[in-house]
């Protein structure tokens, strides 16, 4: 193919841009059925992905029923609640004269306090002020009807221009209304369509960065969606409670109107306070014997201490730092979305913001080639901490150990506490880049054979810290994070046990691993077993624990919610790691445990979240539903030791492997071996059980490779004899 000049594609550019105007001001009439089309198919997308995948649905027919499903509840809660408003409404007492006249009286009564201030006599300009603040003198400002509309005959065709622009409003958001209906199914239903015509049109090198992008920016607007759904929902609950408990009228519709303005920042808000400080200085309290004026006074105090609240608690514990703007880009934002979308243009204005925002930071660090990295490099970043220096905080970490196991965890003097003195704890990483994705990789240095550690479902490299510092220098102890999780990043959406072998063979090549000891962990261990039985020249022996057989599908099942704990945003680590400490997956809290959920999270001001892709979560346990990893174990010709659990999960009494499938694996193998840890469950066997492992593994590494060595030099022998 010839190749086109500099000028020739300046100018091809050029008319690709100017072709992208005219079409969007051809398209200006439909633009806002587009962009709500567009956000409700980005909503809408995850469960017709759900019935396609779990039921075989056509995503058009799942796309249909998901938006009859959200129309149908729409019209249940219309049912509901209109009326308990209408109800609400009916109970208002409106007498904008009695209002009037009460507020007057105390603003006259309050007046009397100034007829001498500092020995003047004011009361002769008191007293005209009062005389003017009577409900007579403001009916006499009030111009009447004719004046304003002239006569009958000019109401009548005022009222009937009115009407006529009502009903051509009503006209337009209804066929607004039925081409969004449509727009969206035929989005989400051509969604794979366009996502991979879109993924084609970039390079290959480039597509690992640009799905890093795309994650970060659905992380922006789901952070968005949920984010102001919860605080809708939080504002109003808070307003109406509030506002029932002062006394004001109909507090059930002002805490819907406070939740509702709710959802366009900042501007809302004042929109909400102004009418609920109108009812409250013309309706005053139900029960408080106060002045209307005062009244009104009390429920500002009240409005902004629940703002302050919604502000300061609420918002950075369910919006997070994805979303959060400084807030003069947030209101200057908004006044021009306002302008230029309307009400629409105000809500979306935040989001879209903080996406240009990632995108700005994408192109900038690509402009300026920092940091100097693409696909295939390998930078050595050294121990990785986002809170303080490794140093200071494994210093906090010891103290802590100490501390919050009563005295058990460390007694003095202990292998971690010497590692923490000597600086040996922390591995080396690494950032590999393979051909879709860059993986993160922890290397504790060590001698050969070398161990290549591929860990579970929703784990991390660090889940091997204990396994890594036991061995380390003895033997070289490299783990990865699979991808979708931890550090990694990219990856294009390919997920399953045989990519991740893939992987493992990958990270294998780029770090020189010629023939490593692999160790995998739950799902590490299907990858590990498959890598070992395509490639048995390239593993010199096999480490599975408590996985490596058909998972049953009653733990699949259970595995179903794992996206959603994944998804689960706390204000703090704390908050975040305290359900994990008391559900009883580990035998007893120690270092690596939370050194590993440390690496686990991302931190950001007010939130604390995992960094696993809940996405590739779900797609690797589809695929584990109809993996059928028994053909591999046939194949298998390397040594293998299997470490069974004898426990089975908290809360389910569920095994991962039998004694029957632990045995069946160890036999197909000539050197094989099952060792069973009767005490342990699937998560603390590896977790808690570190030193017996590491005990486990030599003892095992000992024993078998010296035999298979010895096997190869008699074969050797035999040949050239």
């Amino acid at each position: 193919m010839t190749s086109w000049s500099l000028f020739t594609r300046r100018m091809i550019v050029l008319l690709f841009l100017v072709t992208i105007v005219i079409v969007f001001w051809m398209v200006r009439t439909v633009m806002t059925a587009l962009l709500l089309s567009a956000f409700f198919a980005f909503l809408m997308t995850p469960p017709v992905n759900y019935l396609q995948r779990r039921l075989g649905m056509p995503r058009f027919l799942g796309a249909l029923l998901i938006m009859l499903l959200v129309l149908g509840l729409f019209a249940l809660i219309l049912i509901i609640f209109i009326p308990i408003i209408i109800a609400q409404f009916s109970a208002i007492r409106f007498s904008f004269t009695d209002s009037l006249g009460g507020s007057f009286e105390w603003l006259r009564a309050f007046l009397d306090n100034f007829n001498t201030v500092f020995g003047y006599d004011l009361s002769p300009y008191i007293r005209d002020i009062q005389d003017q603040l009577t409900v007579a003198r403001v009916q006499e400002l009030i111009p009447a009807p004719d004046e304003v509309f002239g006569s009958g005959r000019g109401l009548l065709r005022a009222s009937t221009g009115t009407l006529a622009s009502v009903a051509t409003t009503v006209g337009g958001f209804l066929f607004t209304l039925v081409l969004v209906f449509v727009f969206t199914i035929y989005l989400i239903n051509d969604m794979p369509v366009l996502s991979r015509a879109v993924g084609e049109l970039v390079p290959e090198r480039e597509r690992p960065e640009l799905e890093d992008l795309k994650h970060r920016l659905k992380g922006v607007w789901y952070s968005f969606v949920r984010g102001n759904v919860l605080l809708m929902l939080a504002f109003g609950v808070l307003v109406g409670l509030s506002m029932f408990a002062l006394g004001v009228p109909s507090a059930l519709v002002l805490g819907i109107i406070a939740g509702l303005m709710d959802l366009v920042p900042t501007v809302g808000a004042f929109f909400a306070g102004s009418i609920i400080i109108l009812m409250a200085l013309l309706q005053g309290s139900s029960w408080l014997e106060i002045n209307n004026f005062v009244f009104a006074l009390i429920v500002i105090g009240v409005y902004m201490f629940l703002q302050w609240v919604e502000g300061n608690i609420l918002q950075p514990k369910i919006m997070g730092g994805s979303v959060n703007l400084p807030g003069f880009v947030a209101i200057v934002g908004i006044v021009v979305g306002l302008a230029v979308g309307g009400i629409l243009g105000a809500y979306l204005a935040i989001p879209i913001i903080a996406s240009a925002r990632e995108i700005f930071i994408y192109f900038y660090k690509k402009l300026t080639q920092y940091p100097a990295e693409g696909a295939g490099a390998v930078v050595r970043t050294g121990p990785i901490n986002d809170r303080t220096t490794p140093e200071a905080w494994l210093t906090e970490q010891r103290n802590w150990s100490l501390a919050a196991s009563g005295g058990r965890y460390l007694v003095e003097p202990h292998p971690v506490t010497e590692a923490v003195d000597s600086g040996l704890l922390l591995p080396e990483t690494l950032s590999l880049g393979l051909d879709d994705v860059e993986l993160h990789v922890a290397n504790w240095p060590g001698a050969e054979p070398a161990l290549l550690c591929i860990p579970g479902l929703t784990a991390n490299a660090y889940a091997f810290g204990g396994l890594g510092f036991t061995l380390s220098p003895r033997h070289r102890v490299t783990a990865f994070d699979l991808r979708g999780r931890g550090r990694s990043r990219g990856g294009s959406g390919k997920h399953g046990v045989r990519q991740h072998a893939r992987d493992a063979l990958g990270v294998m090549d780029r770090l020189g691993l010629e023939k490593p000891v692999l160790v995998g962990h739950s799902l590490g261990a299907l990858a590990a077993l498959a890598l070992a039985a395509e490639h048995p020249e390239r593993v010199a022996a096999l480490v599975l624990i408590d996985g490596g057989g058909p998972v049953p599908r009653e733990i699949v099942d259970l595995l179903e919610s794992a996206p959603d704990e994944i998804r689960r945003e706390a204000g703090s680590f704390e908050e975040y790691i305290q359900p994990v400490k008391t559900s009883g997956i580990f035998e007893e809290w120690n270092f690596f445990i939370e050194y590993f959920y440390r690496m686990e999270v991302e931190e950001a001001p007010g939130v604390t979240r995992s960094r696993t892709s809940p996405e590739a979560v779900e797609a690797d346990v589809a695929d584990l539903r109809t993996l059928d990893p028994r053909p591999w174990a046939e194949k298998l010709r390397v040594p293998t030791l299997v470490l069974r659990a004898g426990q089975g999960m908290p809360g389910s009494g569920l095994q991962m492997m039998t004694e029957e499938e632990g045995n069946r694996l160890a036999e197909a193998t000539p050197f094989g071996r099952l060792i069973s840890k009767p005490k342990a469950t699937h998560s603390s066997i590896l977790y808690n059980r570190y030193p017996e492992l590491a005990e486990d593994i030599e003892r095992f590494l000992g024993e078998v490779l010296p035999k298979t060595d010895a096997s190869a030099a008699a074969r050797d022998s035999a040949d050239t004899n």
